[in-house]
């Protein structure tokens, strides 16, 4: 079973950057989804709350650091999945131990991040949009997507600033990544 795994994996990899040079030939960014990778997920966030702690490989990193030590992606979208093994309270997109830790730091990503829709039941049916958007951005989430209350979303990242929760560093490191 491993190996298959293991060749599943490898021939994932191989589409996955032909798709990105593809894109790239067109100037077209491509975007590597769903961080930490949900091939195992038997659920799905866009319904509800989705474990993958007793599924979920390690294999599902490759692809990301392959293309990340290649240089080979422009952007990476969280996933709202969760996973104790990972983070023992929040899912990817809210974990500062997923983005930031082990996504910036030990893969040594420093591209632009961006968010899954907050709108999807994983996230909105247990965090309100403004929490979401505060915890998603301290996390290392560049580009929120998709808050269910734009505006609560707005005005919660807007009082984390001017209480200097966050600073304008971080806020400018973010939408530098975006012009990368």
């Amino acid at each position: 079973m491993q190996t298959k795994s293991i060749t599943q994996a490898k021939v994932q990899e191989t589409k996955s950057q032909t798709l990105i040079k593809c894109h790239l030939d067109h100037d077209i960014i491509a975007v590597g989804k769903h961080f930490p990778g949900q091939g195992s997920s038997q659920g799905d966030t866009h319904q509800d709350w989705v474990d993958v702690s007793d599924t979920w490989s390690d294999l599902e990193l490759r692809p990301y650091n392959k293309l990340i030590q290649a240089n080979n992606i422009s952007a990476i979208m969280t996933s709202h999945l969760y996973n104790k093994h990972l983070d023992k309270k929040y899912p990817a997109t809210l974990s500062k131990r997923l983005v930031t830790d082990l996504l910036r730091i030990k893969l040594k990503y420093d591209g632009l991040v961006v968010s899954d829709a907050l709108v999807m039941n994983a996230i909105s049916n247990k965090y309100s949009s403004g929490n979401a958007a505060v915890m998603a951005f301290d996390a290392g989430i560049d580009l929120i997507m998709m808050p269910k209350d734009i505006d609560e979303a707005i005005d919660s990242l807007t009082d984390a600033f001017y209480s200097e929760k966050f600073s304008l560093e971080r806020l400018y490191v973010s939408r530098d990544r975006r012009k990368k």
